[in-house]
């Protein structure tokens, strides 16, 4: 069991042969072996939960024949949906969504609807934390009031997927990537990033010194910048 889901507030519609209903929800992702007794729950160690911004979006119909599809308003990608029931899906992510209802009952014929549904971006914990000598905190610091900071940041979090996922991505091809992605978000504004850049590489510089980094280590290392960049 990954996901715990808590009713928050409620939203209903309805069209000629499906009514709607939309409840935002909160959601602990990350859960592993999630065991309830009384009041308390129990999570194995290796769980990693988060609280995240979700919605319930239940489907009434007499249909025979249900489908649901999510799209995000900015992309118009498919969004993966979650079935909890029969009449239930968990839509979990941020932005805006597009959710896509379409029944047939041979007797009814066909009906379409779209719900609109609009999840919040989380904003980051704060950059306080011990992680790297508060590392987060001090790219904060460093970025305080630039105007590139969350493409800027996006540069170090596919960095630290590509560590993580790509076996092929080493340490050395990670910070390549991030130096050709830096470059293209600042361009003519990477003056402003002088103190951030010298700062971040007299860090990385010296704790290599000490001892090396793994992949698993860089990846978290450059997460941790993430945090910095997203703070406001």
């Amino acid at each position: 069991m990954r996901s715990l889901l808590l009713l928050l507030t409620l939203t209903s519609s309805a069209f000629a042969q499906i009514e709607t209903s939309v409840s935002k929800v909160k959601v602990f992702d990350g859960v592993v072996g999630a065991r309830p007794v009384g009041s308390l729950l129990f999570i194995d160690a290796a769980s990693e939960p988060k609280l995240v911004d979700a919605a319930i979006i239940k489907i009434v119909t007499p249909a025979k024949f249900v489908r649901v599809r999510a799209r995000s308003k900015g992309t118009f990608d498919l969004t993966p949906l979650q079935k909890i029931s029969e009449t239930e899906h968990a839509l979990i992510g941020q932005g805006r969504f597009a959710v896509e209802i379409t029944t047939f009952d041979p007797s009814l014929g066909i009906d379409d609807a779209v719900v609109d549904v609009e999840l919040q971006e989380p904003k980051p914990n704060g950059p306080d934390g011990d992680k790297f000598d508060r590392l987060a905190a001090r790219v904060a610091t460093w970025t305080k009031g630039l105007t590139k900071n969350k493409e800027l940041a996006a540069c170090y979090s596919d960095a630290s997927r590509r560590l993580l996922e790509e076996p092929a991505t080493t340490i050395n091809i990670a910070a390549d990537q991030i130096v050709v992605c830096r470059n293209k978000v600042l361009q003519n504004g990477i003056q402003s990033y002088t103190k951030f850049i010298e700062e971040l590489n007299a860090d990385i510089k010296l704790r290599w010194g000490s001892a090396p980094f793994t992949k698993a280590v860089m990846a978290e290392y450059y997460q941790e910048v993430v945090r910095g960049l997203a703070y406001e």
